[in-house]
């Protein structure tokens, strides 16, 4: 039991009910007695790898102090945070940030819209996304119309719908990173 090195194990074996436990716990204990207090070791989550728990070393006896100041501080938040988050302060400045956000995503998209006119398209909104269509005069033109022009046009018309989708998809990815703001 006075061996200060790790990597040594103590084994007690016998019959059931001849006093093993008992014998080591008054062992232990008288040995206890002749040596110094040991420090409390906690061990807390490490939210970088929950594998590995960081320790905590405090003086002797307050680590169930530490435990319950714990309990007592997650206690108060699971009771303040959904106070928190249902105040009328709190609500009226998502709704301002929701509403200011709302506001940019709608200019992304009027500028991608004046856009695409300018380059003879126009956008079309359906479930699953935003689509260019060509247009000729101002008017949509379908498939069907698009495959009989001629092959300079329609040449033209993907130079400037390549264009049009770069600044698509750029618009997009903005309108992406302001939808996580609001979240």
């Amino acid at each position: 039991m006075n061996i200060e090195d790790n990597g040594f194990n103590i084994f007690v074996s016998g019959y059931t009910g001849t006093g093993r436990m008992t014998g080591v716990k008054n062992f232990v204990g008288e040995l206890a007695k002749s040596k110094p207090v040991p420090f409390d070791w906690c061990y807390v989550n490490n939210f970088k790898n929950s594998y590995e728990p960081k320790s905590i070393k405090l003086p002797s006896g307050q680590g169930k102090n530490f435990k319950e100041t714990i309990n007592n501080f997650i206690n108060s938040i699971r009771s303040l945070l959904p106070k928190s988050f249902s105040s009328k302060d709190y609500t009226e400045k998502k709704e301002a940030v929701t509403t200011g956000i709302k506001e940019e995503k709608n200019k992304l998209l009027s500028d991608l819209n004046k856009k695409a006119n300018q380059g003879g398209f126009i956008l079309k909104s359906t479930q699953i996304g935003l689509f260019i269509l060509p247009t000729i005069n101002g008017k949509p033109i379908n498939e069907k119309k698009f495959m009989s022009l001629s092959q300079d046009k329609k040449n033209e018309i993907q130079k400037r719908k390549r264009k049009i989708n770069k600044d698509l998809t750029q618009t997009m990815n903005k309108i992406r990173d302001l939808d996580r703001k609001i979240r």
